[in-house]
Parts: C-alpha cells; structure tokens; sequence
C-alpha cells in the first residue's frame, strides 16, 4: 500500500525533510506539522497507523526545520498514542531503527529530577525499547530489553540545551546504537531476544502510557520508526536540517 501524500500548502508539495525520511521506507512516520483536531498523520506502510494527540498544543513554535511548526507536551498529562493493530504487527523489536526531534521547553527541565519519556514501544517487563529523560539530572537514556536483558546508553552531552537536536536509535543482529545529532555513541552488544506483542496503552510520544505519566515538558517531531536497522550514513542523512 502506498504512504498518504503530505503536501506543503505553501510550496504546494511534499516537505524535503518528509522526503528524506520516506525514502529510508518507515513503517510509521508522523511529521506532526496538524494544527489542528487530534489525528497526527502517519506516511509510512502501516495501513491505518494514524496516532491520536491527547492535551499537546499543535502548531506551537517553530520546528527544527524552521519553516514548520512543531507540536508542544506541557510536561503535566499530554501524550501522542502511536499504537495500531497494524503497526504491532509490523514492528520488530529484534531489527529496527526509530529517528525523533526534540527541543526542552526550558533549561531548567534539564534539572528538576523527573523522568520524562520521548518514545516508549512497551511489551512487559522484560521486553521494550525507550528513550528518555531519567531522574539522574542532565540524562538522556536510551533502552533496549528482549527477553529481561538490559542494555542501556546514557547521553549528558546536551545539558541545558533548548535547541533542537535529532535523536535515533538502531537495533539488529545482536547490538544496538544511540545517535545524538547524527554521532554514534558506544554500541551495545549482545542484546537479549525480544518477544511479545507492543501494548496498546504504552506505545507512546512524549509520555510513558495514554494514561499519562512521565510527560515531555517540550517538543518533539518528525517520528519515524522502521524495520530496518539503519545505517550510519541514513543517520547523517537524517540528522541534517533542510
């Protein structure tokens, strides 16, 4: 099936930075650029992958690519639920890669000890994959677990950071890689197997569940998650603003 067409209003075609991203063959990408209603757009393969907005302000402030505006999580009850029967099936928690922007809504969230999820893609206890704010100040983590084996990436490079800054990570044939602003941190090894079936309340953007806990206080866009472990050069290409 092929993706749904975005079409810049303005230039009266798809976005490049849309581009960029469907030419690496997402199975769910949200550009996130609605202003308004609460269905955030899905252009990848999943048939009906459409997510649902709860509480964000849509259209908020400029994006990274800054003639877009970006949606706003208010740190309190807002969240994006990106779970589809479909995309449950097409998600692979042993191959895969998932790309994100974001931007704090302020420096001082950097420091407030609360833990703060961008992406959570939860099975149970022993299976997901998150990446997130933890309580340890100025922490980004990145988490991959199959079959109760932990492996994590901690990243404080950007602390007190309010500028945009392009998130990934890629997972396959027994290790994983976190990239922040298109580098490669240390690569995790011998990664557990993963098992189980996405839940349909914690396959969620900028909280931890659609009962919302843990929320983003900024902004995230350009979601895509795919079923192909990218490579170092799809990151740079990713991680380069139009």
């Amino acid at each position: 099936m092929f993706a749904p067409v975005l079409f810049n209003s303005v230039l009266g075609k798809r976005p490049a930075y849309s581009q960029k991203i469907l030419s690496l063959s997402p199975i769910l990408y949200y550009p996130m650029l609605e202003s308004s209603g609460t269905t955030a757009e899905n252009l990848g393969s999943v048939a009906s992958g459409d997510g649902t907005y709860s509480g964000i302000t849509l259209a908020s402030a400029a994006g990274p690519m800054t003639s877009e505006l970006a949606p706003l999580a208010d740190g309190t009850n807002d969240h994006l639920d990106m779970y589809s029967a479909n995309f449950n099936t097409a998600f692979d928690g042993n191959t895969g890669s998932l790309s994100f922007w974001f931007q704090m809504s302020a420096a001082g969230v950097w420091e407030d000890s609360t833990q703060r999820q961008f992406i959570k893609l939860f099975v149970d206890a022993s299976n997901g994959i998150s990446v997130g704010r933890t309580t340890t100040n100025n922490q980004i983590e990145f988490i991959h677990e199959g079959g109760g084996t932990v492996k994590t990436t901690d990243v404080t490079s950007l602390a007190g950071s309010t500028a945009w800054h392009h998130m990934a990570f890629t997972w396959g044939s027994g290790s994983a890689t976190a990239y922040v602003d298109g580098s490669a941190e240390t690569a995790l090894t011998s990664l557990g197997t993963y098992a189980g079936s996405l839940s349909a309340t914690r396959t969620t953007a900028f909280a931890t569940s659609t009962v919302p806990a843990q929320v983003t206080s900024g902004y995230m866009q350009h979601i895509a998650i795919f079923d192909a472990k990218l490579a170092q050069a799809d990151i740079t290409l990713l991680a380069a603003t139009i």
